[in-house]
């Protein structure tokens, strides 16, 4: 806080006062005393008063992009298990993909002293964390990478994904192939569409259907079924998540049409026939696994883990 001060040139209590939302500050005093806290990463501390130094909150947070969505609820409940063995505690936020969400989420977490942070990141730049790893915060990406940042990272390889799912239908015979993502500043989603069109490229097929911003499982069943009322409508389709995958299903069925569909993500309720996806709750662990290295003290350079996506058919009801 006395940084803050002598930043802004003002008195330590003043900086109290503006970063506890005390009257009596001055619009301009308070805005530059907010400036030269965010200037200097300045961060409140919550927990100040009721830990010793050194001591852990034995807490650690997962930061998600939907809550409602299964795929997190696999990816949770791994984490959970690992963070309960270790003896911490897991909190679970949701940012429902948007970027500013989830710079308020982290900042909440760490001013409250969690000891690590699992991300899935929905943001364009990272660099406003580098200040805390810098200074021994535990923080691992998952599902997604960072931008701007080098940090332990585990991922599925989701363009090598977006491509065997729609090859799989290609070898299949199909040549109208319609594509459904996710948001297009969501990694997943990016990646599975880039893989989709470097198949289709491969086959020297033009995409005649493709949606991006397709984040629910209602607006998945609206667009399949325009789609599918078309003159000359596409005879399958690429879900790029469990839930638009899941959209899809309803439309094809409820219309009682032949179209095939391939949906990604390996999660135990889902009908599909042909999935694509990898171990969510093994990518969980594996980020738990890195993260209590770091607050380990383990010195190493950061990591990178890569799982591989592989295809699922089900035929007579057994995989």
């Amino acid at each position: 806080m006395q940084d803050v001060a002598n930043r802004a040139n003002v008195s330590a209590m003043t900086v109290s006062r503006v970063l506890n939302g005390l009257p009596g500050v001055s619009p301009a005093t308070a805005h530059a005393v907010t400036t030269a806290a965010e200037a200097i990463g300045y961060r409140k501390n919550e927990l100040a008063r009721s830990l010793r130094p050194g001591q852990q909150s034995k807490t650690i947070a997962l930061v998600i992009g939907d809550i409602s969505n299964p795929y997190y609820g696999v990816m949770a409940q791994a984490i959970e298990t690992e963070a309960r063995n270790a003896g911490f505690a897991l909190v679970i936020m949701s940012t429902n993909e948007e970027p500013a969400a989830e710079r308020s989420r982290i900042n909440d977490l760490l001013a409250r002293r969690v000891d690590g942070v699992i991300l899935v990141t929905c943001d364009a730049s990272h660099q406003y964390l580098a200040r805390d790893l810098e200074s021994g915060v535990a923080i691992v990406f998952v599902d997604r990478p960072p931008q701007d940042l080098k940090a332990d990272t585990v991922l599925a390889n989701d363009r090598i994904g977006g491509h065997a799912a729609t090859e799989e239908l290609l070898l299949r015979g199909h040549t109208s192939i319609g594509y459904l993502g996710d948001y297009d500043h969501v990694h997943t989603a990016t990646e599975r569409l880039a893989g989709f069109f470097d198949a289709m490229k491969e086959s020297a097929i033009e995409p005649r259907f493709v949606q991006m911003g397709v984040h629910t499982r209602g607006v998945a069943e609206r667009v399949v079924r325009g789609w599918l009322n078309a003159n000359q409508p596409p005879t399958a389709l690429v879900a790029g998540n469990n839930l638009i995958a899941s959209g899809a299903q309803a439309a094809v069925s409820s219309m009682a049409v032949d179209t095939e569909l391939v949906g990604f993500d390996f999660l135990p309720d889902s009908k599909l026939r042909i999935r694509i996806g990898h171990d969510v709750a093994a990518l969980g662990a594996r980020a738990a696994e890195r993260l209590f290295e770091q607050m380990a003290g383990v010195d190493r350079e950061p990591t990178t883990d890569v799982f591989p996506l592989q295809i699922s058919r089900l035929v007579d009801g057994v995989t």
